[in-house]
């Protein structure tokens, strides 16, 4: 069985070893985990490609939302 902890372990690990050459293409709904940004980010400061396909969080079942929380992670 997979658990939320043990996906989040294997992306840290895999974002922890990449680097220049290699991407890294994710699509997922919210980025609010601050290790996983900060891997993210260690990871294109090492030269990996990132590519991050995220919700933008405008709207939601007709009610205005404020972005929160992709657009301030991603700015």
């Amino acid at each position: 069985m997979l658990t939320e902890g043990g996906i989040r372990t294997e992306l840290l690990d895999r974002l922890d070893t990449a680097g220049r050459g290699d991407n890294i293409d994710i699509a997922m709904f919210y980025v609010s985990d601050r290790g996983v940004v900060e891997s993210l980010l260690a990871a294109s400061h090492r030269g990996a490609n990132v590519r991050l396909i995220l919700d933008p969080n405008k709207d939601a079942f007709g009610h205005t939302k404020s972005g929160i929380p992709n657009q301030p992670v991603c700015q």
